[in-house]
Order: structure tokens, then C-alpha cells, then sequence
């Protein structure tokens, strides 16, 4: 009886920003997008806009508003706190 194993290796790429950096208030409505993109599907972030009088819009309608929102969120932590990113597109935020 033989035996194979296979062996698999995973390439990350490597980016010239692989490092955790400080964000300042120019880089606001990027780290904006990849919150608003990372907590579309969160019912919390969108607790305040699907209302009853929000006219019966949809999620998708209501995204432009939900990444408004977060931009201002994000320029208040730029002013008055941390924003780190990671990765080229700002692939990890966060807020302090």
C-alpha cells in the first residue's frame, strides 16, 4: 500500500505597505470605503437608516448614506484619535 502526500503552499502577496501605519484626515474616505464595504451586511451599522420612514429603501440605496456616516466617523478619529491601516487599498482599519 503506497501513500502520497501533497503538499500545498499559499502565497500571500507582499505589498510595499505591509506595514500598520498612521492615517490622516486625506486618507479618510478610503479607510471609509473598506468600513463601509466590511460592515455592509452588519445590522447594527445599519440600525439607524432601515427605519420606518426611511421610505422603504433598500440596503443598496441606503449604502451611499451608511459610507457618509462612516466617513464622518473616521475623520472624527483622524482629528481626535487613531486610525491604523494595513495593506495597499487599506485592506485592515481601525479606529481608536
Amino acid at each position: 500500500m503506497s501513500t502520497t502526500t501533497t503538499t500545498t503552499t499559499l502565497t500571500l502577496p507582499s505589498y510595499a505597505s505591509d506595514e500598520v501605519r498612521v492615517l490622516g484626515i486625506e486618507d479618510c474616505k478610503a479607510a471609509a470605503d473598506t468600513l463601509a464595504e466590511a460592515f455592509f451586511k452588519d445590522d447594527v451599522a445599519f440600525y439607524f437608516l432601515e427605519t420606518p420612514d426611511n421610505g422603504g429603501k433598500s440596503r443598496e440605496e441606503l449604502y451611499p448614506l451608511h459610507r457618509e456616516i462612516l466617513e464622518y466617523i473616521v475623520a472624527a478619529h483622524c482629528y481626535n484619535g487613531l486610525v491604523l491601516s494595513i495593506g495597499e487599498n487599506h485592506e485592515g482599519v481601525a479606529l481608536w
